[in-house]
């Protein structure tokens, strides 16, 4: 019934989906097809969700290609606790069940690009806020991409500091940034690590983190396009 019920959601989302019963028959699956994303039941027979999240984190970083499937959790429990634990495997995010449709969108909003460079900016509103001027946009576009790039260098390397101080700053730098160049998408991840940061949900970072790279990449190809 729950898988019944989470593929319907899906595809109201206009989603694909592939079912799998139980975490070694999705391994198969994701062996065979390249997915955008995974939503793992953590219980489940002949291989649990923990398990076959492992296998799959062990995979990418043996292939070294710089994947990072988006991986999440479904259970009953939502316990910070059992969140921990879903992290813990390799997890990007925790929904629980029964699944609540508004949920589940916005969590894969949060981690699929399939919109990327298209829908990164709203190129409309800066022409607005800029009143027409090009060079000035030109300008802020630069300073933008400049900015960002160091923004999220030093992302990563306090991430490997574990300075969360250093991950909120910047993050909170990038949200103001991007909101004003009229990136709402690239702002509201920033947003997510800022708040991730200053309350040290240290499980949560690494994903947010990989999110805002994607983000800031599909702002700079926008910006790319028509500079």
């Amino acid at each position: 019934m729950n898988q019944r019920v989470a593929q319907r959601a899906l595809q109201k989302l206009a989603a694909e989906v592939t079912l799998a019963n139980n975490g070694a028959e999705a391994l198969e699956r994701i062996a065979e097809t390249a997915f955008d994303a995974v939503l793992m039941d953590c219980q489940m027979p002949v291989m649990d969700g923990f398990t076959a999240t492992r296998r799959i984190r062990e995979r990418e970083s043996r292939e070294g290609l710089g994947i990072h499937l988006p991986i999440i959790a479904l259970s009953a429990n939502v316990m910070s606790e059992d969140r921990d634990n879903c992290m813990a495997a390799g997890m990007d995010a925790h929904l629980g069940k029964p699944l609540e449709p508004t949920q589940l969108a916005d969590c894969l909003a949060r981690y699929l690009k399939a919109d990327a460079a298209a829908d990164a900016v709203d190129m409309e509103a800066l022409h607005a806020l800029t009143g027409g001027d090009a060079e000035f946009e030109r300008e802020l576009v630069e300073t933008f991409v400049s900015s960002g790039d160091q923004c999220l260098a030093d992302i990563v390397a306090a991430l490997a500091m574990r300075d969360w101080e250093t991950i909120g700053k910047r993050a909170h730098s990038l949200k103001g940034a991007s909101a004003n160049m009229q990136a709402h998408s690239l702002s509201v991840a920033a947003s997510d690590l800022e708040n991730a940061a200053r309350a040290q949900s240290v499980q949560e970072l690494d994903g947010l983190v990989h999110h805002l790279k994607d983000r800031l990449h599909a702002v700079n190809a926008a910006f790319a396009k028509v500079s």
